[in-house]
């Protein structure tokens, strides 16, 4: 009897043994530290994968974490092309004034504007994108990721993966990749000053180079009427636009392309190749698309 209870431990201890590294196997590794990731990002030539969080409030981290990080799809993924990197910004979990501030810190550069936020970086730390949380699971918020690092390589064509069609102020469908042109693609809203700033831009390269198939495409998430008010004050201030613009009202194009910030310009050979993608805008920028235009028309 006794042997009989000794072999039973034995095999329950081997059990236990073997369910503690089956679990450590399958947990994901996060530092918490940036500059010690960067290191192991040189080191592996992994993209970086910063989770701006707040684990004890956050509703919708609660949800990236149990829809997205803690299945196998992502953790597969994730052990081969990403090293994690978690910040968090808990209201009720108990942090040294050292980490707050360092978290801070990385939030202000970053800008980081709500919870839950993703930072993509290169292996040099470069800024890559971000994005959040998004519906459909992990298989789809990797191929989400897969998406973004794709288009940062210049390996990504907007006619295969990412294809839209839309309305334009006179309610015609258009698509994009049947435009069969050099396009200007711009997201942008009314008020956005930036944005603002921009149109006369675009409105001249389209006036300019549109006999040499260009095409500048505007999108914006606001209603028709809004933008038609919009842009009848612009023609009586004196800037007639001309160029197409787009109405994305359910915002499903802006999320797809992982617009977080405004404007945000793509240029897009015939091909559906993305040549060039500018964040923001400073008259500084006029030069730089004339010389993208010029070198890929």
């Amino acid at each position: 009897m006794k042997r009989v209870n000794l072999t039973l431990i034995l095999l329950l201890i081997v059990f236990s043994i073997a369910c503690a590294q089956s679990k450590t196997d399958t947990e994901l590794n996060w530092y918490t530290n940036l500059e010690e990731a960067k290191k192991v990002a040189l080191n592996e030539n992994k993209t970086i994968f910063i989770h701006f969080t707040g684990s004890d409030w956050c509703q919708w981290c609660w949800k990236l974490d149990e829809e997205v990080f803690e299945k196998p799809a992502f953790k597969d993924y994730a052990r081969d092309n990403l090293v994690l990197v978690k910040l968090d910004f808990p209201q009720k979990t108990q942090q040294s004034e050292e980490v707050k501030k360092y978290n801070r810190n990385l939030a202000q550069k970053y800008q980081i504007r709500g919870f839950p936020t993703i930072q993509l970086l290169t292996a040099e730390g470069e800024a890559i994108e971000q994005t959040g949380y998004r519906e459909g699971g992990a298989e789809k918020y990797v191929q989400h990721l897969q998406n973004i690092l794709a288009k940062h390589s210049g390996n990504y064509n907007l006619f295969q993966h990412a294809d839209f069609t839309l309305k334009d102020l006179h309610g015609n469908s258009v698509t994009l990749s049947e435009l069969d042109k050099f396009i200007v693609l711009d997201f942008w809203a009314t008020w956005c000053d930036p944005c603002k700033a921009e149109i006369p831009l675009l409105q001249e390269i389209y006036e300019k180079y549109k006999e040499q198939d260009l095409i500048v495409v505007g999108v914006s998430t606001e209603s028709v009427e809004k933008q038609q008010e919009f842009f009848q004050q612009l023609k009586e201030n004196g800037t007639e636009v001309t160029y197409l613009r787009l109405v994305d009202s359910d915002m499903a194009v802006t999320r797809e392309y992982g617009i977080r910030s405004i404007p945000t310009t793509f240029f897009i050979d015939e091909d559906g190749n993305i040549i060039h993608q500018e964040k923001g805008f400073v008259p500084q920028s006029a030069t730089k698309f004339e010389n993208i235009i010029e070198n890929n028309l």
